[in-house]
């Protein structure tokens, strides 16, 4: 069966001065809109006018229109009427003339009740093999359907495979995305233009949440691509580096600027919140890699060129020091901010709150949110209107999430106030061109060893991808992990979910000098591994970090994501000491891998091409990255200890294509 999904503009039906259907004009309009990159065209809807319209002129015009279009988008035909008879006499017209698909609307001279529009649309359903979309207009019918009723109507019809929601309560619209548990191709269409944005970003699910995520991801590192290309053309690592600094801190100024909820101008905020996004990835794009360059260029020298790795080790080391207070910060002044209002924050309570506005929890979530949100009160005061509780919890914790980035901009001011200071220390590649320019003894590298270490970097990137797609798990799948899965109380203390992301930064900080030592020791023995060598080992740990994963969610008998969905709650849960070994491993494995890379692409990449190998570096980060979604979608269609697994079986990938290239990336790197 066809899928009507995308954008499908309800079409104004155009009148002559005879008030007849002006089917020249209307065949403009098709054109135009089709030029716009439309998927599909909705005809006799409301806006075309169907109420006023005869049978007989209906199906000539449709019958006009379907041979016009020839195929080249979907036709979509509204054949609702107050009489079923001509109801269904359209319905077999349009089938036979080749539409692609009905919009179905309930009677509207009389309210009819439940079981009457369930029938009427299992009637209809049943007479025809064409894809309905149901369309809810309770303004006109005086009938509104909530999600629970259009998922008995999907699950008894297969053929309904899409809602219009003519209402203008996003929660509402959104509330329909819970009947893609019963077909995960349902479309949920809005009638209003200032939902359009919400649709597209503001998904309700961990996958639509993943695949935001790991865009924003991907867009962090592969600007750094462009980062690169600008600081190498220019020579110019210092002032990149600077402007990079000041635009990450415009883009946090941005994003903390509070969004109440419930929104008034949905629209409005996602579009700030999307350019803050954007602004921070860009800024970040021009700092990152450029300074990861600029570093690389301080063990230039021979004199200390056998300390590359270790610099890179400490480098990488002091990027986390930051890392360590960041979760704590945005906690600390969202939990402040929700004390002021008279709230404890949990974990579970926003989503519960956001499924009681839209009408999706099941009778279990009820009772679940029902005694959350009494707990969640200080005074202990018992809730009595949920919804009122649920707009005024999520509009606090709301604004207090905005606030916290106020955290970050402070911590762009500081970075800022440093560069500015140990500006002059850095190395100035600029210079070093011109002396190479007057030194007649300079050595160029041939072309051929130029094309050798481009290829070996390239073969790097493309086995960093699948690490990365696995190790980044821990600002996704594991953290859902943490909040869904895990027992938030350690030795009796309770934690956050989010307090699990410091994990990583304070082992890097804390396993740097140890990590360095073994190194040290192994190469006064005349043992170190090579650095593609530690890679490869590095991604051998990380293999092992994910397999505890696997058989700790394995031995527990953890259910389905669907399940926890459905109780509002999980009935099982790990011990934190499940994650907390996880996260341990996982950080050894990034300390073998992360800063030795970078240590790796500084030695290797030719000196014009330092800032663009960086950014291709970063830019391997990033396809990783973006394919994190891939964990969000195992993560809720598959039994967790699987979804651990798929991330073992990456993490050996990559350790296997590397050892497999050793010896000509060790050759490569001398």
């Amino acid at each position: 069966m066809k899928r009507l999904c995308g954008v499908n503009p309800p079409v104004i039906t155009i009148f002559d001065e005879h008030h007849k259907v002006d089917i020249e004009s209307s065949k403009r309009q098709a054109d135009f809109l089709i030029s716009k990159g439309v998927d599909g065209l909705a005809y006799l809807g409301t806006s075309g006018e169907f109420s006023i319209m005869t049978v007989e002129e209906k199906k000539n015009f449709i019958n006009e229109m379907i041979k016009y279009v020839n195929g080249r988008v979907n036709v979509i035909v509204g054949v609702g009427d107050t009489c079923l008879e001509n109801t269904m006499d359209l319905l077999k017209f349009v089938e036979q003339a080749g539409a692609d698909g009905v919009l179905l609307i309930n009677p509207y001279f009389s309210v009819y009740s439940t079981d009457m529009v369930e029938a009427y649309f299992g009637y209809v359903a049943s007479h025809t093999s064409l894809p309905i979309i149901i369309y809810n207009f309770p303004d006109l019918t005086g009938y509104c359907f909530n999600a629970d009723v259009v998922a008995r109507i999907v699950k008894a019809n297969p053929n309904v495979v899409g809602i219009k929601d003519t209402i203008a309560d996003f929660n509402h619209v959104l509330s329909m995305q819970k009947v893609k548990e019963i077909n995960p191709d349902f479309s949920v269409f809005s009638a209003y233009e200032n939902q359009a944005m919400g649709l597209l970003v503001c998904g309700v699910d961990g996958k639509e949440a993943g695949l935001i995520y790991s865009t924003f991801y991907f867009s962090i590192y592969i600007l750094a691509l462009i980062g690169g290309i600008i600081a190498d053309r220019t020579r110019n690592y210092k002032g990149t580096i600077f402007t990079g600094i000041v635009l990450m801190a415009v883009g946090y100024l941005m994003l903390a600027i509070p969004s109440p909820t419930p929104v008034a101008n949905k629209t409005l905020f996602l579009v700030i919140t999307c350019a803050a996004l954007f602004v921070i990835a860009f800024g970040n794009g021009l700092f990152k890699g450029n300074l990861q360059a600029l570093v690389g260029q301080m063990y230039d020298n021979p004199q200390y060129s056998s300390m590359r790795d270790s610099g890179f080790s400490l480098f990488y080391m002091f990027i986390n020091v930051g890392a360590i207070f960041a979760p704590f910060a945005a906690v600390g002044v969202r939990n402040w901010w929700l004390s002021t209002f008279g709230y404890n924050y949990d974990a579970d309570l926003p989503a519960l709150c956001h499924g009681h506005l839209a009408g999706t929890l099941t009778p279990e979530a009820v009772d679940t949110y029902s005694a959350l949100a009494t707990k969640a009160t200080i005074s202990g005061t018992p809730v009595t209107d949920m919804t009122v509780f649920a707009n005024e919890y999520l509009n606090v914790f709301t604004t207090g999430f905005h606030y916290a980035f106020g955290v970050a901009i402070l911590a762009m001011v500081l970075s800022l106030v440093i560069f500015v200071i140990n500006r002059k220390k850095f190395p100035d590649p600029s210079k070093k061109v011109a002396a190479k320019a007057g030194d007649a003894t300079a050595v160029e590298m041939s072309a051929q060893e130029v094309r050798q270490r481009m290829y070996a970097l390239f073969a790097v990137f493309g086995v960093v991808i699948f690490f990365w797609f696995s190790f980044h798990q821990n600002g996704l799948t594991l953290t859902y992990f943490a909040k869904e899965y895990t027992d938030l109380n350690l030795f009796g203390m309770a934690i956050s979910a989010e307090l699990f992301q410091s994990l990583n930064p304070i082992f890097v900080v804390s396993l740097t000098p140890v990590i360095m030592a073994v190194f040290a020791a192994q190469r006064a023995k005349g043992k170190e591994p090579s650095t593609p060598r530690k890679i490869a080992i590095g991604m051998g740990i990380a293999a092992t970090g994910f397999l505890i994963m696997a058989i700790g969610s394995y031995v527990s008998n953890l259910p389905m994501h669907k399940d926890i969905i459905a109780l509002g709650t999980s009935p099982v849960k790990v011990t934190p000491l499940l994650l907390m070994v996880t996260y341990l491993i996982l950080t050894v494995a990034e300390l073998y891998i992360s800063p030795l890379g970078i240590s790796f692409v500084s030695k290797v990449a030719p000196p014009k091409y330092q800032g663009i190998m960086q950014g291709g570096w970063l830019g391997a980060t990033a396809i990783g990255n973006q394919l994190l979604v891939i964990g969000a979608i195992l993560y809720e269609s598959i039994p967790i200890w699987m979804t651990w697994t798929v991330f073992v079986v990456a993490c050996c990938i990559s350790m296997f294509t590397m050892l497999f290239m050793l010896k000509w990336l060790e050759k490569v790197a001398k």
